[in-house]
């Protein structure tokens, strides 16, 4: 298999870590921006609680919203660790392409060189095949005298 088709394989799968990458990280974002949500919803519910306990609250009205403010919070831990399982996916997707980016360059360094050892050799033929034309045509003219 020549250099050549090794770079086109690794460009296609460094392609394909990017692609991975960014939906990772499209994932991760939208996970967060829940997270936020969740947080805010939080802190709004806190601020009516807190209202509502201003103008009085029976105990039992009391005893539910905080259960409920619990049950928020049960939400709040659980999404984190959803958060912090894409942050790790998108991670390790970051290291994959990072990887395949890595091996795409070695390859085009190759390439490249293969390139330029080939460019180089042909010039030697060349000048190889000029030096003999022109020796063929001064030993052709020196025999003609």
């Amino acid at each position: 298999m020549s250099f050549d088709r090794l770079l086109e394989l690794a460009t296609d799968q460094e392609k394909g870590c990017a692609l991975r990458l960014a939906e990772a990280t499209q994932a991760t974002l939208r996970q967060q921006q829940q997270m936020t949500m969740l947080q805010q919803y939080r802190l709004d519910y806190l601020g009516q609680l807190s209202q509502r306990g201003e103008q009085g609250l029976g105990a039992s009205a009391f005893s539910q919203l905080q259960h409920f403010l619990s049950r928020l919070d049960g939400l709040i831990v659980q999404q984190q660790y959803k958060v912090t399982q894409h942050q790790q996916a998108e991670a390790e997707r970051r290291q994959q392409w990072l990887d395949a980016h890595q091996r795409r360059e070695a390859l085009a360094w190759l390439v490249a060189q293969q390139a330029e050892k080939q460019r180089k050799a042909r010039e030697r033929r060349e000048q190889r095949e000029s030096d003999e034309w022109v020796t063929q045509q001064w030993a052709r003219r020196s025999s003609s005298w």
